[in-house]
Protein backbone atom coordinates (compact mmCIF):
# COMPACT_ATOMS: atom_id res chain seq x y z
CA UNK A 1 0.00 0.00 0.00
CA UNK A 2 1.41 3.37 -1.02
CA UNK A 3 1.15 6.31 1.27
CA UNK A 4 -0.24 9.52 -0.14
CA UNK A 5 3.16 11.25 -0.16
CA UNK A 6 4.56 8.37 -2.26
CA UNK A 7 2.01 8.76 -5.05
CA UNK A 8 3.24 10.34 -8.27
CA UNK A 9 1.72 12.77 -10.69
CA UNK A 10 1.21 11.43 -14.19
CA UNK A 11 2.90 13.26 -17.07
CA UNK A 12 4.16 12.06 -20.44
CA UNK A 13 7.97 11.84 -20.71
CA UNK A 14 8.46 14.73 -23.14
CA UNK A 15 5.45 16.85 -22.16
CA UNK A 16 7.37 19.20 -19.87
CA UNK A 17 10.00 19.91 -22.51
CA UNK A 18 7.32 20.40 -25.17
CA UNK A 19 5.44 22.82 -22.91
CA UNK A 20 8.56 24.88 -22.19
CA UNK A 21 9.46 25.08 -25.89
CA UNK A 22 5.91 26.18 -26.72
CA UNK A 23 5.93 28.84 -23.99
CA UNK A 24 9.28 30.16 -25.26
CA UNK A 25 7.83 30.48 -28.76
CA UNK A 26 4.67 32.19 -27.51
CA UNK A 27 6.58 34.79 -25.47
CA UNK A 28 9.54 35.36 -27.77
CA UNK A 29 10.62 39.00 -27.66
CA UNK A 30 8.60 39.88 -24.56
CA UNK A 31 9.91 42.31 -21.96
CA UNK A 32 10.36 41.26 -18.33
CA UNK A 33 7.08 42.95 -17.43
CA UNK A 34 5.24 41.12 -20.21
CA UNK A 35 6.80 37.81 -19.14
CA UNK A 36 5.67 38.46 -15.57
CA UNK A 37 2.09 38.85 -16.79
CA UNK A 38 2.31 35.52 -18.60
CA UNK A 39 3.92 33.86 -15.60
CA UNK A 40 1.07 35.07 -13.39
CA UNK A 41 -1.40 33.36 -15.74
CA UNK A 42 0.65 30.15 -15.66
CA UNK A 43 0.96 30.17 -11.87
CA UNK A 44 -2.78 30.70 -11.48
CA UNK A 45 -3.35 27.47 -13.44
CA UNK A 46 -0.65 25.58 -11.54
CA UNK A 47 -2.06 26.66 -8.19
CA UNK A 48 -5.65 26.00 -9.20
CA UNK A 49 -4.84 22.49 -10.42
CA UNK A 50 -2.39 21.50 -7.70
CA UNK A 51 -4.51 18.49 -6.72
CA UNK A 52 -4.96 17.22 -10.28
CA UNK A 53 -2.91 14.08 -10.93
CA UNK A 54 -3.01 14.34 -14.73
CA UNK A 55 -0.22 16.85 -15.29
CA UNK A 56 -0.52 16.50 -19.08
CA UNK A 57 -3.88 18.25 -18.82
CA UNK A 58 -2.39 20.87 -16.51
CA UNK A 59 0.41 21.54 -19.01
CA UNK A 60 -2.21 21.97 -21.73
CA UNK A 61 -4.14 24.44 -19.56
CA UNK A 62 -0.94 26.38 -18.79
CA UNK A 63 -0.18 26.77 -22.49
CA UNK A 64 -3.76 27.87 -23.22
CA UNK A 65 -3.73 30.50 -20.46
CA UNK A 66 -0.28 31.83 -21.35
CA UNK A 67 -1.33 32.06 -24.98
CA UNK A 68 -4.39 34.11 -23.93
CA UNK A 69 -2.26 36.32 -21.67
CA UNK A 70 0.27 36.83 -24.47
CA UNK A 71 -2.52 37.87 -26.82
CA UNK A 72 -3.73 40.37 -24.20
CA UNK A 73 -0.18 41.73 -23.89
CA UNK A 74 0.06 42.18 -27.65
CA UNK A 75 -3.31 43.95 -27.77
CA UNK A 76 -2.31 46.27 -24.90
CA UNK A 77 0.88 47.12 -26.74
CA UNK A 78 -1.06 47.87 -29.92
CA UNK A 79 0.53 44.94 -31.68
CA UNK A 80 -2.67 43.03 -32.27
CA UNK A 81 -2.11 39.35 -32.91
CA UNK A 82 1.16 39.75 -34.79
CA UNK A 83 -0.34 38.71 -38.11
CA UNK A 84 1.27 41.61 -39.96
CA UNK A 85 4.82 40.38 -39.34
CA UNK A 86 4.05 36.66 -39.25
CA UNK A 87 4.89 36.38 -35.56
CA UNK A 88 1.47 35.11 -34.54
CA UNK A 89 1.64 31.79 -32.72
CA UNK A 90 -1.09 29.37 -31.79
CA UNK A 91 -0.42 26.81 -29.08
CA UNK A 92 -3.11 24.64 -30.59
CA UNK A 93 -0.75 24.05 -33.53
CA UNK A 94 1.87 22.42 -31.30
CA UNK A 95 -0.09 20.86 -28.44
Amino acid sequence: MQREHELHYRISPNRGIQMVNTLVDITKGFTVEQLEMCMAAAMEVVWGTRAEWDRDRVAEKVVEEVEAAAEDVRELQGGGGGEEDGSSYSARESV
